[in-house]
């Protein structure tokens, strides 16, 4: 996606003059590089932490993101374990069956 005013897509415009400079038709608030910031402790039962931009989220709802990211894990198992490093080495790495899809 292109950024208008300005010319470069959404990651690269913080620094694009088009975009934020009036004189050059742009809008200081167009984009602006506030970030949101969320915190927590990690806790034993996470499995994994998923960090992402708005194209991913704009796209993806959080079920597809975590079933995306568990089987991307379980190709890794089974790529090592064809390669022989085995089950017993991997320190979790089961999904949890139980929850609903």
């Amino acid at each position: 996606m292109r950024v208008f005013p300005g010319r470069l897509s959404v990651s690269k415009t913080f620094g694009d003059i088009e975009a934020k400079r009036p004189r050059y038709g742009g809008n200081p608030n167009v984009i602006v590089c506030d970030p949101d910031i969320k915190s927590f402790k990690i806790q034993d039962n996470f499995d994994f932490i998923m960090i992402g931009c708005d194209g991913i989220f704009e796209r993806l709802n959080n079920r597809d993101c975590v079933d995306m990211v568990w089987d991307r894990i379980t190709e890794q198992i089974n790529l090592s374990n064809k390669m022989g490093v085995g089950e017993g080495s991997h320190k979790g790495g089961k999904r949890d069956e139980s929850k609903k899809r």
